[in-house]
Protein backbone atom coordinates (compact mmCIF):
# COMPACT_ATOMS: atom_id res chain seq x y z
CA UNK A 1 0.00 0.00 0.00
CA UNK A 2 1.39 3.23 -0.42
CA UNK A 3 1.61 6.15 2.30
CA UNK A 4 -0.63 9.33 1.83
CA UNK A 5 2.59 11.18 3.76
CA UNK A 6 5.20 13.29 2.77
CA UNK A 7 7.18 12.34 5.93
CA UNK A 8 8.27 8.88 4.64
CA UNK A 9 9.55 9.56 1.81
CA UNK A 10 11.59 12.27 2.88
CA UNK A 11 12.87 10.11 5.49
CA UNK A 12 14.10 7.60 3.14
CA UNK A 13 16.34 10.09 1.44
CA UNK A 14 17.68 11.41 4.59
CA UNK A 15 18.37 7.31 5.27
CA UNK A 16 20.04 7.23 1.78
CA UNK A 17 22.48 9.91 2.71
CA UNK A 18 23.32 8.96 5.56
CA UNK A 19 21.35 11.37 7.90
CA UNK A 20 19.88 9.08 10.01
CA UNK A 21 18.99 10.72 13.06
CA UNK A 22 16.92 12.96 10.55
CA UNK A 23 15.53 10.24 9.17
CA UNK A 24 14.09 9.15 12.68
CA UNK A 25 12.59 12.14 13.48
CA UNK A 26 11.20 11.95 9.87
CA UNK A 27 9.91 7.80 10.39
CA UNK A 28 8.56 8.93 13.74
CA UNK A 29 6.43 12.19 11.84
CA UNK A 30 5.15 9.42 9.31
CA UNK A 31 3.68 7.10 12.30
CA UNK A 32 1.73 9.32 14.16
CA UNK A 33 -0.41 10.19 10.32
CA UNK A 34 -0.52 6.23 9.74
CA UNK A 35 0.22 4.27 12.77
CA UNK A 36 -0.94 1.11 11.59
CA UNK A 37 2.06 0.61 8.64
CA UNK A 38 4.14 -2.49 9.16
CA UNK A 39 6.57 -0.70 5.94
CA UNK A 40 7.01 2.44 8.19
CA UNK A 41 7.70 0.48 11.50
CA UNK A 42 10.01 -1.80 9.56
CA UNK A 43 11.82 1.15 8.02
CA UNK A 44 11.97 2.63 11.50
CA UNK A 45 13.41 -0.38 12.86
CA UNK A 46 16.14 -0.58 10.07
CA UNK A 47 17.05 3.08 11.38
CA UNK A 48 16.77 2.55 14.91
CA UNK A 49 19.37 -0.44 13.98
CA UNK A 50 22.00 1.80 12.51
CA UNK A 51 21.82 4.13 15.85
CA UNK A 52 22.61 1.71 17.77
CA UNK A 53 19.46 1.72 19.59
CA UNK A 54 18.94 -2.28 19.41
CA UNK A 55 15.93 -3.35 21.71
CA UNK A 56 14.10 -0.16 20.53
CA UNK A 57 14.61 -1.85 16.93
CA UNK A 58 13.55 -5.26 17.93
CA UNK A 59 10.29 -3.55 19.46
CA UNK A 60 9.88 -1.65 15.76
CA UNK A 61 10.66 -4.85 13.89
CA UNK A 62 7.86 -6.72 16.72
CA UNK A 63 5.45 -4.08 15.41
CA UNK A 64 5.84 -4.10 11.62
CA UNK A 65 5.39 -8.38 11.69
CA UNK A 66 2.18 -8.02 13.93
CA UNK A 67 0.68 -5.78 11.30
CA UNK A 68 2.30 -7.14 7.76
CA UNK A 69 3.34 -10.74 8.93
CA UNK A 70 2.78 -10.92 5.24
CA UNK A 71 5.60 -7.99 4.23
CA UNK A 72 8.93 -9.65 3.54
CA UNK A 73 10.97 -6.47 4.73
CA UNK A 74 9.29 -7.29 8.19
CA UNK A 75 10.72 -10.32 8.49
CA UNK A 76 14.49 -9.44 6.96
CA UNK A 77 14.90 -6.61 9.96
CA UNK A 78 13.80 -9.26 12.39
CA UNK A 79 16.27 -11.42 10.48
CA UNK A 80 18.99 -8.61 10.77
CA UNK A 81 18.29 -8.15 14.16
CA UNK A 82 18.43 -11.61 15.40
CA UNK A 83 21.55 -11.96 13.97
CA UNK A 84 23.20 -8.88 15.90
CA UNK A 85 21.41 -10.04 19.50
CA UNK A 86 23.51 -13.68 18.16
CA UNK A 87 20.32 -15.65 17.76
CA UNK A 88 21.22 -17.39 14.37
CA UNK A 89 18.40 -20.16 14.48
CA UNK A 90 15.61 -16.92 14.96
CA UNK A 91 17.30 -15.39 11.99
CA UNK A 92 17.49 -18.21 9.60
CA UNK A 93 13.66 -18.70 10.34
CA UNK A 94 13.04 -14.98 9.79
CA UNK A 95 15.19 -15.28 6.26
CA UNK A 96 13.12 -18.52 5.73
CA UNK A 97 10.30 -16.29 5.87
CA UNK A 98 11.24 -13.69 3.86
CA UNK A 99 12.34 -15.55 1.11
CA UNK A 100 9.28 -18.05 0.86
CA UNK A 101 7.30 -14.53 0.59
CA UNK A 102 9.61 -13.54 -1.82
CA UNK A 103 12.04 -15.95 -3.52
CA UNK A 104 14.22 -13.19 -4.95
CA UNK A 105 14.35 -11.02 -1.74
CA UNK A 106 17.80 -8.93 -2.56
CA UNK A 107 17.86 -7.85 0.91
CA UNK A 108 17.06 -11.75 2.71
CA UNK A 109 19.64 -13.28 0.16
CA UNK A 110 22.41 -11.10 0.97
CA UNK A 111 22.11 -11.32 5.08
CA UNK A 112 21.46 -15.26 4.47
CA UNK A 113 25.22 -14.91 2.45
CA UNK A 114 26.54 -12.92 5.45
CA UNK A 115 25.00 -15.18 8.29
CA UNK A 116 26.01 -18.60 6.11
CA UNK A 117 29.66 -16.85 5.71
CA UNK A 118 30.15 -16.10 9.23
CA UNK A 119 29.08 -19.54 10.51
CA UNK A 120 31.13 -21.50 7.72
CA UNK A 121 27.82 -22.77 6.22
CA UNK A 122 29.19 -23.04 2.42
CA UNK A 123 25.78 -24.91 1.40
CA UNK A 124 23.80 -22.31 2.42
CA UNK A 125 25.90 -19.90 0.79
CA UNK A 126 26.24 -21.51 -2.24
CA UNK A 127 22.54 -21.53 -3.16
CA UNK A 128 22.11 -17.88 -2.09
CA UNK A 129 25.13 -16.83 -3.70
CA UNK A 130 24.48 -18.76 -6.88
CA UNK A 131 20.63 -16.96 -6.50
CA UNK A 132 22.45 -13.42 -6.07
CA UNK A 133 24.60 -14.14 -9.67
CA UNK A 134 21.65 -15.10 -11.38
CA UNK A 135 19.83 -12.07 -10.65
CA UNK A 136 21.99 -9.68 -10.63
CA UNK A 137 25.45 -10.50 -12.25
CA UNK A 138 26.63 -6.76 -12.65
CA UNK A 139 26.65 -5.64 -9.28
CA UNK A 140 29.62 -6.13 -7.00
CA UNK A 141 27.75 -7.41 -4.04
CA UNK A 142 27.44 -11.01 -5.39
CA UNK A 143 30.69 -11.24 -6.64
CA UNK A 144 32.18 -10.38 -3.06
CA UNK A 145 30.13 -13.36 -1.66
CA UNK A 146 31.35 -16.03 -4.65
CA UNK A 147 34.86 -14.50 -4.04
CA UNK A 148 34.33 -15.30 0.02
CA UNK A 149 32.80 -18.78 -0.69
CA UNK A 150 35.78 -19.77 -3.00
CA UNK A 151 38.01 -18.39 -0.21
CA UNK A 152 36.41 -21.21 2.48
CA UNK A 153 36.64 -23.56 -0.16
CA UNK A 154 40.35 -22.70 -0.54
CA UNK A 155 39.35 -21.82 -4.40
CA UNK A 156 42.50 -19.22 -4.66
CA UNK A 157 42.05 -18.73 -8.45
CA UNK A 158 37.77 -18.44 -8.40
CA UNK A 159 38.55 -16.28 -5.17
CA UNK A 160 40.60 -13.35 -6.70
CA UNK A 161 38.49 -13.66 -10.23
CA UNK A 162 35.06 -12.92 -8.59
CA UNK A 163 37.00 -10.27 -6.23
CA UNK A 164 38.32 -8.57 -9.61
CA UNK A 165 34.97 -8.69 -10.76
CA UNK A 166 33.63 -7.06 -7.82
CA UNK A 167 37.06 -4.24 -7.05
CA UNK A 168 35.72 -3.46 -10.96
CA UNK A 169 32.13 -2.57 -10.43
CA UNK A 170 32.84 -1.16 -6.89
CA UNK A 171 36.57 -0.39 -6.32
CA UNK A 172 35.80 2.32 -3.31
CA UNK A 173 33.63 -0.45 -1.51
CA UNK A 174 36.12 -1.47 1.24
CA UNK A 175 34.70 -5.33 1.77
CA UNK A 176 35.42 -6.16 -1.93
CA UNK A 177 39.30 -5.05 -1.03
CA UNK A 178 39.01 -7.68 1.69
CA UNK A 179 37.52 -9.67 -0.42
CA UNK A 180 40.71 -9.89 -2.72
CA UNK A 181 43.20 -10.10 0.25
CA UNK A 182 41.20 -13.31 1.31
CA UNK A 183 41.78 -14.48 -1.76
CA UNK A 184 45.61 -13.60 -1.54
CA UNK A 185 45.72 -15.31 1.35
CA UNK A 186 44.71 -18.38 0.29
CA UNK A 187 47.27 -17.95 -2.61
CA UNK A 188 49.97 -17.35 0.66
CA UNK A 189 50.89 -14.23 -0.96
CA UNK A 190 50.65 -12.43 2.60
CA UNK A 191 52.22 -9.07 0.82
CA UNK A 192 49.48 -8.44 -1.18
CA UNK A 193 47.20 -9.70 1.51
CA UNK A 194 48.11 -6.97 3.65
CA UNK A 195 47.83 -4.49 1.55
CA UNK A 196 44.70 -5.33 0.72
CA UNK A 197 43.89 -5.59 4.09
CA UNK A 198 45.21 -1.67 4.83
CA UNK A 199 43.43 -0.41 1.86
CA UNK A 200 39.84 -1.64 3.53
CA UNK A 201 41.03 0.00 6.00
CA UNK A 202 41.44 3.47 4.02
CA UNK A 203 38.14 3.63 3.25
CA UNK A 204 36.53 1.65 6.43
CA UNK A 205 38.31 2.45 9.41
CA UNK A 206 36.18 0.12 11.76
CA UNK A 207 35.49 -2.73 8.76
CA UNK A 208 36.11 -5.64 11.42
CA UNK A 209 36.81 -7.80 8.48
CA UNK A 210 40.03 -6.11 7.64
CA UNK A 211 40.94 -6.84 10.59
CA UNK A 212 40.36 -10.71 10.96
CA UNK A 213 42.61 -10.61 7.55
CA UNK A 214 45.21 -8.89 9.38
CA UNK A 215 45.11 -11.08 12.18
CA UNK A 216 45.52 -14.02 9.96
CA UNK A 217 48.40 -12.65 8.11
CA UNK A 218 50.18 -12.73 11.67
CA UNK A 219 49.35 -15.45 12.90
CA UNK A 220 51.72 -16.98 9.82
CA UNK A 221 54.42 -14.03 10.16
CA UNK A 222 54.30 -14.39 14.05
CA UNK A 223 52.56 -16.67 15.02
CA UNK A 224 52.78 -15.97 19.10
CA UNK A 225 51.98 -12.16 18.64
CA UNK A 226 49.51 -13.45 16.08
CA UNK A 227 47.07 -15.64 18.43
CA UNK A 228 47.49 -12.67 20.70
CA UNK A 229 46.19 -10.30 18.22
CA UNK A 230 43.43 -13.04 16.90
CA UNK A 231 41.98 -13.66 20.50
CA UNK A 232 42.25 -9.65 21.28
CA UNK A 233 40.25 -9.08 18.10
CA UNK A 234 37.37 -12.19 18.61
CA UNK A 235 37.29 -10.41 22.20
CA UNK A 236 36.62 -6.84 20.72
CA UNK A 237 34.25 -7.82 18.05
CA UNK A 238 31.68 -10.33 20.10
CA UNK A 239 28.19 -9.69 20.38
CA UNK A 240 26.23 -9.89 23.50
CA UNK A 241 25.18 -13.23 23.32
CA UNK A 242 28.08 -14.87 22.43
CA UNK A 243 29.78 -13.00 24.98
CA UNK A 244 27.18 -13.86 27.93
CA UNK A 245 27.43 -17.69 26.35
CA UNK A 246 30.83 -17.94 27.05
CA UNK A 247 31.87 -15.68 29.92
CA UNK A 248 28.49 -16.21 32.23
CA UNK A 249 29.52 -20.33 31.99
CA UNK A 250 32.78 -19.39 32.83
CA UNK A 251 31.68 -17.52 36.11
CA UNK A 252 29.59 -20.33 37.26
CA UNK A 253 31.71 -23.71 36.45
CA UNK A 254 35.36 -21.33 38.27
CA UNK A 255 32.53 -21.01 41.09
CA UNK A 256 30.94 -24.48 41.93
CA UNK A 257 34.54 -26.21 40.74
CA UNK A 258 36.12 -23.68 43.69
CA UNK A 259 33.20 -24.66 46.41
CA UNK A 260 33.75 -28.55 45.34
CA UNK A 261 37.62 -28.15 45.99
CA UNK A 262 37.47 -26.21 49.43
CA UNK A 263 34.31 -28.61 50.66
CA UNK A 264 36.71 -31.86 50.06
CA UNK A 265 39.36 -29.29 51.62
CA UNK A 266 41.64 -29.65 47.91
CA UNK A 267 42.81 -26.12 48.74
CA UNK A 268 46.21 -26.46 46.97
CA UNK A 269 43.85 -28.09 43.88
CA UNK A 270 41.29 -24.42 44.48
CA UNK A 271 44.54 -22.33 44.28
CA UNK A 272 45.69 -23.28 41.46
CA UNK A 273 42.55 -22.90 39.67
CA UNK A 274 42.12 -19.65 40.73
CA UNK A 275 45.84 -18.92 39.36
CA UNK A 276 44.45 -20.08 36.42
CA UNK A 277 41.41 -17.80 36.43
CA UNK A 278 44.29 -15.17 37.04
CA UNK A 279 46.37 -16.17 34.15
CA UNK A 280 43.72 -16.41 31.62
CA UNK A 281 42.28 -12.90 32.45
CA UNK A 282 45.94 -11.89 32.12
CA UNK A 283 45.94 -13.03 29.23
CA UNK A 284 43.08 -11.68 27.78
CA UNK A 285 43.72 -8.54 28.51
CA UNK A 286 47.26 -8.66 27.43
CA UNK A 287 45.46 -9.64 23.64
CA UNK A 288 42.91 -7.01 23.54
CA UNK A 289 45.33 -4.14 23.98
CA UNK A 290 47.37 -5.74 21.37
CA UNK A 291 45.08 -5.97 19.43
CA UNK A 292 44.40 -2.43 19.70
CA UNK A 293 47.90 -1.27 19.65
CA UNK A 294 48.06 -3.04 16.76
CA UNK A 295 44.59 -1.47 15.08
CA UNK A 296 45.85 1.80 15.74
CA UNK A 297 49.38 1.20 13.77
CA UNK A 298 47.30 -0.47 11.00
CA UNK A 299 44.85 2.12 10.44
CA UNK A 300 48.27 4.91 10.68
CA UNK A 301 49.62 2.80 8.03
CA UNK A 302 46.06 2.55 5.77
CA UNK A 303 46.58 3.62 2.31
CA UNK A 304 44.13 2.93 -0.67
CA UNK A 305 45.40 0.55 -3.77
CA UNK A 306 44.01 0.13 -6.71
CA UNK A 307 46.66 -2.00 -8.27
CA UNK A 308 46.79 -5.01 -7.04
Amino acid sequence: MMLQNRDFPLAIAATDRGDNDKALELFRKALKEEPESALVHAHLAFCLLKLGKHFAASRAADQALALGPNLPLAHVVRATIDTVFGDDEAAKNALDEALRLDPENRNALEIRCANALLNHDIKALTAAVDTLLSLYPDDDTPHYFASRLATLRLDAESAERHARAALRIAPTDSANHVAIGWAFWVKKDFEKAHDAALSALALSPNNHNAHSLLAAIEMHRKPLTGWFHRIGHIANTANIKTAALYVVPAIFLYMSAADILRYFELDTAASMLFRGVQITAILLLISTQLYSRKSAQHQKAASLRLDY
